[in-house]
């Protein structure tokens, strides 16, 4: 299949196009409705299929665990490199912490939220 006939495919290359692995966190996230418990919030009906909700849960839990297995240097350099691509789009005075919990995947263990966390808040001091 290609990338033009299934839209699972499609969506993920759009999302592989977003340089840092924080920025494909942030961007999985922003889909999240709690309220229904899936992949939903601002998808065009093109993506809204059970499909890409499981991709995007698969996704964001990859992504996620991506980056907290990275290195502090590789997380110093990608989380820079999304700060500077997303200056013109973040909140004034929004804190790299304050966005990161935000990004944290439904379901994960309370240690991983805790790591990821402790991860965005020094990274905010570094940058």
């Amino acid at each position: 299949m290609t990338a033009q006939c299934d839209p699972v495919v499609e969506f993920y290359e759009l999302v592989q196009g977003t340089p840092s692995v924080l920025g494909r966190l942030m961007q999985i996230a922003a889909f999240w409705n709690s309220e229904t418990g899936r992949y939903e919030r601002g998808l065009s009906d093109r993506y809204r299929t059970s499909e890409m909700d499981k991709a995007l849960t698969r996704w964001h839990r990859a992504f996620f665990v991506d980056w907290l297995s990275s290195s502090l240097s590789e997380k110093e350099r990608d989380a820079a490199v999304y700060w500077a691509s997303s200056a013109s789009t973040r909140e004034p005075g929004k804190k790299l912490r304050d966005l990161g919990e935000g990004a944290i995947p439904p379901l994960v263990r309370a240690e991983e939220r805790q790591l990821f966390l402790q991860d965005m808040a020094f990274l905010q001091a570094l940058l």
